[in-house]
């Protein structure tokens, strides 16, 4: 969800708010303050706008919004790197399957890259030992 629609609904609104914010510092038509702060946030590499800030106040509201922006996608790659959300995806995928018959819940997870961490073999101490 938050992948789908809160950081894309998060993006928009931000984009909405300092690209009016920069279209009446710049005296721009308000698309063209959006466009240009979602080529800033987005670091895209092709601008969608050719306007560039000449103003002060332009160019500190451009200040802000890069310093905003990389603050942006460092929360961005934590969320992806801490809360894992693919570990989360994989098993609603898998539970899915399962409810389809797809797959069969007791199999195990030895080259089934969907099968969940509960259902793996649980190495114990028992099984590090060779018998002699």
């Amino acid at each position: 969800i938050a992948l789908g629609i809160i950081i894309p609904a998060w993006t928009a609104g931000l984009c909405a708010l300092f690209g009016s914010v920069l279209a009446l510092a710049e005296k721009w038509h308000v698309s063209d303050g959006i466009l240009y702060v979602l080529t800033n946030i987005l670091n895209l590499g092709t601008p969608l706008t050719d306007l560039v800030p000449d103003t002060t106040s332009g160019k500190i509201v451009d200040v802000v919004v890069s310093s905003i922006a990389m603050g942006y996608v460092a929360i961005f790659a934590d969320y992806v790197t801490t809360l894992n959300p693919s570990r989360y995806l994989r098993r609603k995928l898998r539970a899915y399957l399962i409810r389809m018959g797809v797959i069969d819940k007791d199999q195990t997870t030895s080259g089934y890259p969907l099968a969940a961490a509960s259902v793996a073999h649980q190495h114990t101490h028992e099984d590090s030992f060779e018998e002699k």
